[in-house]
């Protein structure tokens, strides 16, 4: 015979009214979803039973694991006894739910049977079964959802029949019921949120609009929404606490929902819908950090300078949102949602690679929480002290290099660490204690940094070069062994203040550092040696010219693979090209080039003279001060070292020496000739005696002091303090006279006026007589006297 198939009918209803077609419900909505399969009078009479399964669509959580059933046929109704089975469907996106009415395992006239579900019908009555789903609208954004229906059914032939084993009257219903329309969430204002301002305590007590009897939270929650798992609820009291999970979803979310499903003394059940949220000084707790921050924002780009001869590279942060960013909890739309927009950040809040700084909010040393939600950081540009002055208040102090990359490898919940974006990273004007600390081994990996500035007053070799002992180093060595893979260009500065924070500017004492990673092309150009070698100024061969006598200053270069302690010499020194400027890298007056015809290797290559000639006719400052530089090429990377000279004068000022002769004393004057009177009459005529002076690029004068100690026999006798020095000067351009007593006193000085204005020497002859007042005191004996030549205004 041919029997009706049963039919499946469904329909939502809120507050007990039914969900008209087209109308929206909202997100925390509470329904109930009532299923009715339906089997028509004159079906089968003798069936095993039905099982019936309702699966909830992403979007629509069952609020309870136990919903209701009740059972009609021949207008008696029967309620299933709960609790009906509840599975959850893993091959279905979200958070669904399967509700499943089992067959019951043998024929019987009972109409529910061990929670299993027989619908008896004959030929005047139907019989049907209604299951009612209480259900949470979990979905935040406007759309609609659709639950699927599926129903069973195992029946039994009539005894005559052949063969009497069991098999379907129909195989399967399935229908798509019920299309429920939601709106879009209604966010609330940040002042009918809810804040958790403290990390170590992530609880909220809400108020709720009524009193109740029981509370509770279903679903297995999402990334947008805080679930079962997500919170716990105390037995008493109001306070609603977070778990980890719950927690990690708070700290990765600018709020995040919770919805309560409350329930009175009469079994009345509505929800409230939470919001919670961390205010921006619990998530980025350093005001200067925030500060930071929000300018890159406000500015739209940031500009890092990332080597002297490259194009700085520049950074859009587009914020996207209306108006400036502020910091004010109250109204900022500085968010975490927004950080993954930035990609580039700089504490210099002027234009970049502009020269000393001034003042900034926030350095790398202060509390660097908050940075971890920036994934897509690229460029990190964070002065020290030395090069801007740290003028905010901060929550955190003494944070490291470490602590600074330990937080940028923390993700969080749904993004990627800003330490896999980043790529260039420059970190000047520190103390070398911010790079030094020793800890674990271990340092983070930055996969994508190729571009590495640091500069720390007093860093030193081992610090970058020491092995690793047992599990601690200093830090920069794990991280070079780490990360030099990765690395193009590599800085490393040991002096504290530069003239501009970009810092690709330094080195080691002497030591080139050496990144031995096969084919890692490291830029490491204009690096400047901290302090001032000085290099002595000496009387040229060529009359009236001033040199210098270097070493060979391409043989006192090392290199230092990173992370090893083994230095070795350059050994193809030849190849080190060696030039003087006048002025460092670092300097933005001008386009500095090499100081020409200046320093010549010489012929047996020993080492170079400098033309100090030369120096004055192609030098702009003419000030003594030059650099050099030494460049060399080793395996496709250049270096480039810079050491601030300083050129010395104190050897330019040379004297003849004196000689009164043998003299047969009575009170007078005696010439500075060597007569001996045993000989003869003396003649009366002077051995020329010469002063050379040296003087300084700027001026065309020098000043000579002379003084003179006592005259001091060598029988042991008091020394003679009477007598005196007459110096005449015998050049009639700029005569001098001089009469110096031989007391021991201060003596006299005069300024020297140079001949030849375009001479760095200038020589001049004096007939010099001892003037002898009278002779007690004085007994046959030698006597000698300390005449000192005291030179200033010169060559330094």
């Amino acid at each position: 015979m041919t029997n009706p198939l049963p039919s499946l009918t469904g329909r939502y209803t809120l507050n007990g009214t039914a969900i008209l077609a087209g109308q929206a419900v909202h997100f925390g909505d509470l329904l109930n979803y009532q299923v009715t399969l339906t089997n028509p009078a004159g079906g089968a009479s003798r069936w095993v039973g039905t099982n019936l399964a309702v699966t909830l669509p992403d979007g629509l959580t069952l609020a309870g694991n136990a919903p209701t059933a009740q059972v009609t046929f021949n207008t008696q109704l029967s309620t299933v006894p709960s609790p009906l089975t509840v599975t959850t469907d893993t091959t279905v996106s979200g958070s669904t739910a399967t509700v499943t009415i089992p067959s019951k395992t043998a024929a019987s006239n009972d109409i529910v049977r061990n929670n299993g579900i027989d619908l008896l019908t004959d030929a005047a009555n139907s019989s049907a079964i209604t299951i009612t789903l209480p259900v949470l609208v979990t979905k935040q954004t406007a759309g609609t959802l659709t639950a699927a229906v599926q129903a069973t059914d195992r029946y039994v032939h009539q005894t005559n029949e052949t063969p009497a084993v069991p098999t379907s009257y129909y195989s399967s219903i399935q229908k798509s019921l019920d299309t429920l329309t939601v709106a879009a969430a209604v966010i609330p204002a940040r002042s009918a949120m809810i804040p958790i301002p403290v990390r170590t305590n992530e609880s909220f007590i809400p108020v709720p609009s009524a009193s109740y009897t029981q509370r509770a939270v279903y679903g297995a929650g999402a990334a947008t929404w805080l679930g079962t798992g997500d919170v716990s609820l105390p037995a008493s009291g109001n306070q609603i606490n977070l778990t980890a999970t719950g927690i990690q979803k708070l700290r990765a979310a600018d709020y995040i929902p919770v919805i309560t499903v409350y329930t009175n003394t009469t079994g009345q059940q509505w929800t409230e819908v939470y919001y919670v949220y961390e205010p921006l000084s619990t998530w980025m707790p350093d005001a200067g950090l925030r500060q930071t921050v929000a300018s890159a924002f406000n500015k739209g780009s940031v500009t890092i300078n990332t080597h002297f001869f490259d194009t700085p590279q520049t950074y859009l942060n587009t914020a996207g949102v209306t108006g400036v960013i502020t910091t004010d909890d109250a109204t900022t739309q500085l968010t975490k949602s927004l950080m993954p927009k930035l990609t580039g950040l700089t504490n210099q809040l002027n234009t970049a690679g502009t020269g000393v700084l001034g003042a900034g909010a926030w350095n790398m040393t202060n509390g660097v929480t908050g940075l971890e939600y920036a994934s897509n950081l690229q460029g990190l540009a964070i002065y020290g002290p030395s090069l801007l002055q740290n003028t905010g208040t901060h929550t955190t102090t003494g944070q490291t290099f470490r602590t600074l990359l330990n937080q940028l490898q923390t993700p969080v919940l749904g993004q990627s660490a800003p330490i896999q974006s980043l790529q260039t990273v420059d970190l000047s004007g520190y103390t070398a204690t911010a790079f030094t600390g020793s800890g674990t081994a271990a340092m983070p990996s930055l996969p994508k940094l190729q571009t590495l500035n640091l500069v720390a007053n007093g860093l030193a070799d081992a610090d970058v070069t020491a092995a690793i002992t047992g599990t601690t180093a200093h830090d920069l060595v794990p991280f070079f062994q780490q990360n030099k893979a990765a690395l193009r260009q590599l800085t490393l500065a040991s002096y504290a203040a530069p003239t501009k924070p970009k810092m690709d500017q330094a080195t080691l004492q002497n030591n080139i550092q050496a990144v031995t990673t096969a084919g890692t092309a490291i830029n490491q150009q204009d690096m400047v040696m901290p302090g001032t070698t000085t290099w002595s100024l000496a009387r040229a061969d060529t009359p009236d010219q001033i040199q210098v006598n270097v070493p060979d200053v391409r043989r006192t270069l090392t290199t230092v693979p990173l992370g090893t302690a083994t230095a070795s010499a350059v050994s193809d020194y030849q190849n080190v090209a060696v030039a003087v400027y006048d002025r460092d890298p670092t300097n933005t007056t001008d386009t500095s080039t090499p100081l020409t015809n200046v320093l010549t290797l010489k012929a047996d290559q020993s080492g170079y003279v400098l033309n100090y000639t030369n120096y004055l006719k192609a030098s702009q400052l003419r000030n003594n001060q030059l650099y050099l530089k030494r460049t060399y090429t080793t395996g496709g990377t250049q270096y480039s070292l810079w050491t601030k000279i300083g050129l010395s004068g104190i050897d330019y000022l040379q004297v003849d020496t004196l000689n009164f002769g043998k003299r047969q004393l009575r009170a007078g004057q005696y010439p500075n000739n060597g007569h001996d009177d045993s000989t003869g009459p003396d003649p009366g005529t002077y051995t020329p005696f010469t002063i050379t002076v040296g003087r300084t690029s700027a001026s065309a004068q020098s000043t000579v002091g002379i003084s003179a100690s006592p005259f001091t026999g060598t029988a042991g006798t008091l020394p003679v303090s009477s007598l005196a020095l007459h110096y005449v000067s015998q050049n009639s351009a700029a005569p001098n006279t001089w009469t110096i007593p031989a007391d021991g006193s201060a003596g006299n000085s005069a300024v020297w006026a140079f001949t030849n204005a375009a001479a760095l020497l200038d020589t001049k002859s004096f007939n010099v007589d001892l003037d002898v007042p009278a002779i007690s005191g004085i007994s046959a004996q030698q006597y000698t006297a300390t005449i000192t030549y005291t030179l200033s205004n010169v060559l330094r």
